[in-house]
């Protein structure tokens, strides 16, 4: 039986976000929490970090649900509206 959590790349890879959208999560989570693993973050997806640097990739609610849960846990709450913070920051 197949692992219903586990996303295909069909399923991520959908026209609804940029995929370098995610990576000032990544950015935020490396400086904030430096001993969570990224790979942690990518838990259940065909996606890595990599992939959320090709400027020219769309990602799809899916992936972003998964993301965000894989975030949350692996933090210990959500940090959307911090990432924001530090985003708008930074500008």
């Amino acid at each position: 039986m197949k692992n219903k959590s586990l996303l295909t790349i069909e399923e991520c890879l959908k026209p609804h976000f940029k995929a370098t959208l995610f990576l000032s999560y990544l950015k935020y989570i490396k400086i904030h929490y430096p001993d969570v693993s990224i790979d942690k973050l990518f838990e259940d997806t065909p996606l890595n970090e990599k992939s959320l640097n090709d400027s020219s990739l769309w990602i799809s609610v899916k992936f972003e649900r998964k993301f965000m849960e894989n975030i949350t846990r692996c933090v210990g709450k959500n940090i959307a509206y911090e990432v924001g913070k530090f985003g708008a920051s930074e500008e």
